[in-house]
């Protein structure tokens, strides 16, 4: 997306931010993705002492 749009005319700095801002975004999914299957599949893997159920 960067390089299109300094290929395009836009601001370097703009581009870079935009580029940035979609980074950012990819990680908070990213770890938001990780978190809620963690919370999520925990009753699954454990009993109530801590056990790894089989």
């Amino acid at each position: 997306m960067m390089s299109g749009q300094i290929i395009a005319g836009a601001d370097p700095m703009q581009a870079v931010m935009f580029q940035l801002l979609i980074l950012f975004l990819l990680l908070t999914t990213a770890i938001v993705t990780s978190v809620m299957l963690g919370f999520l599949s925990y009753p699954t893997l454990f009993n109530e002492r801590v056990q790894i159920n089989e």
